[in-house]
């Protein structure tokens, strides 16, 4: 499945603008919540058509009526471009170890900084109290941090 939508994009570093949100306090006579763009955000600002887009590259809301649609612009219009983001979503097959594969591969392993077999032996006879592997074990025993 593929989905157009269209964002803004800083000129000068080639980011995608997103937003951050600020809760206002209930006697606020506008917005309960008011969103900023903003060049660092976790999440992309994004719309269905170009033209959205490219009215608020022209436009500020003001803080109390500045929702997602309408968000507060920081930016000069002219630091800003409308731009095209195609998203594409298709199934992944990714298998990750289980607790007992993941402790095998990490105290088993010579290469690896946990290289402990007599650990490995703790773990199996107790591995029904024990948590599971964290995220950030798996990046690190798999190579992506």
């Amino acid at each position: 499945m593929k989905t157009t939508k269209y964002g803004l994009r800083s000129k000068k570093s080639g980011k995608l603008i997103g937003f951050s949100t600020e809760g206002n306090s209930e006697d606020c006579e506008g917005v309960s919540v008011t969103y900023s763009l903003l060049e660092n955000a976790v999440s992309p600002w994004l719309v269905d058509f170009p033209e959205h887009a490219e009215y608020v590259r022209l436009n500020s809301t003001d803080w109390y009526n500045a929702d997602y649609k309408t968000p507060i612009n920081p930016y000069e219009s002219d630091e800003l471009e409308v731009v095209r983001v195609e998203q594409i979503i298709e199934p992944v097959k990714v298998k990750i170890p289980t607790a007992e594969e993941y402790l095998k591969l990490s105290y088993l392993n010579k290469d690896l900084k946990y290289y402990d077999p007599k650990h490995y032996e703790y773990c199996m006879k107790n591995i029904s109290r024990m948590a599971i592997y964290s995220f950030y074990d798996l990046i690190e025993l798999i190579g992506k941090d």
